[in-house]
């Protein structure tokens, strides 16, 4: 590798090893670097990096800012937070300057800035960044979890800058995006909702803080025994009403497949599960005879919803609405766990036994994929006659 020289903060390199293909090999070792953990090391290549391209791209270049925003990171890893935060100045004005004061990307800058901020006891500035972060995200219309962890942000920078009042009001905020996105019972909601009764004690609501306890207690004994939160039956009727759930189906497929059939809301999920892949047009599940044997009785049925959940489940993480062969076959998969957990207070189920041999004979992959190919061909024939059962009927 060429020599480097160091002078008052700025990296020099030979004229003819200014090349972003080099550059490029720059940022690769340095990124490689920082996953062993070896950050003094990685902020070194990193910094090569960036005098390269700051040379042949100029400031104004977004591989260069963005890069600046990566440099921070690594300073903070390596516990330099002045170097972290003097690094984090500079993207978020170079970038505000030249890319975009009103997207996604120049919010989070902020928000990271406002944190380095924090960390350095500018706790005034600190707090005027996060809120910042918040002005440019809230014009984007969007309820997610970046815009809870944003509202978190801006709740702790208020709390060490004496705000104790926007603290207060801050959290609440992000915790109501929260209860929406995940539940009161869910392990996100439960682990950030402590904060609030911190802060309520720093603004002298030591009432608020006492009984805010008591329900905190009661929420994690409920989520111990396994409830979790559902929306309302009205918002499934429409397609357009089941994808502003997707978040929910996909909790709740996962919460169905980790459980057991007596846990606390197996009933309210399994109800959530058929209403949802009945009436969505993000999951397109397709029943013939293979699966339709789990639809047979009672002790079957479980069985059933375990497939349109770990179908809904597999779908939603992969944005895709209709599996293939070796899809259906990993989807099949979860439901034996679920079997396996299950069997116990659902009795044997003839399909299923089959599969658990072949799994124990080492050909389960084998008996699935041939299983899913004759009844993709049973379904394309059914859907030709116009006689196809597309989807589970409510």
């Amino acid at each position: 590798m060429p020599a480097f020289s160091q002078e008052k903060d700025e990296v020099k390199v030979e004229e003819d090893q200014y090349t972003q293909a080099f550059a490029n090999r720059l940022d690769s070792m340095a990124f490689k670097l920082y996953l062993q953990s070896d950050f003094a090391k990685a902020i070194e290549l990193k910094s090569k990096e960036l005098a390269i391209l700051k040379k042949i791209k100029g400031e104004k270049d977004s591989i260069y800012i963005n890069g600046l925003i990566i440099l921070a990171k690594y300073y903070k890893k390596n516990e330099q937070p002045e170097k972290a935060l003097s690094t984090a100045q500079i993207a978020v004005d170079l970038y505000g300057k030249y890319l975009n004061q009103t997207d996604n990307k120049y919010a989070f800058v902020l928000d990271n800035l406002g944190l380095y901020q924090n960390t350095c006891k500018q706790y005034a500035a600190a707090e005027a960044n996060s809120k910042k972060a918040l002005d440019v995200y809230s014009k984007l219309d969007k309820n997610d979890q970046d815009l809870a962890v944003i509202l978190m942000h801006v709740a702790e920078n208020s709390f060490y800058n004496n705000n104790f009042t926007d603290a207060v009001k801050y959290e609440l905020r992000a915790l109501s995006v929260l209860k929406t996105l995940h539940g009161e019972h869910s392990k996100e909601y439960l682990d950030e909702i402590p904060y609030l009764g911190k802060y309520y004690e720093a603004n002298g609501d030591k009432d608020k803080a006492e009984k805010l306890q008591v329900t905190i207690d009661n929420l994690q004994k409920e989520h111990d025994n396994g409830t979790i939160d559902f929306p309302n039956d009205s918002e499934l009727s429409t397609p357009e009403g089941c994808h502003k759930h997707n978040s929910d189906a996909y909790r709740i497929a996962k919460y169905y497949l980790s459980h057991k059939l007596n846990a606390a809301s197996m009933s309210e999920a399994s109800s959530f599960i058929i209403s949802w892949t009945t009436t969505s047009s993000d999951v397109n599940i397709s029943i013939g005879n293979l699966i339709g044997q789990l639809m047979e009785t009672k002790n079957t049925m479980p069985y059933f919803i375990a497939y349109m959940a770990a179908y809904t489940e597999y779908s939603l993480k992969n944005d895709t609405s209709e599996l293939g062969i070796a899809d259906n076959v990993k989807v099949m998969k979860r439901v034996l766990a679920f079997y396996a957990a299950n069997i116990g207070m659902t009795g044997n189920v003839k399909l299923l036994d089959k599969y658990v041999k072949a799994a124990a004979k080492g050909n389960l992959d084998d008996m699935l994929t041939t299983d899913f190919e004759k009844d993709k061909k049973e379904i394309e024939k059914m859907k030709s006659n116009g006689i196809t059962i597309e989807k589970q009927k409510k």
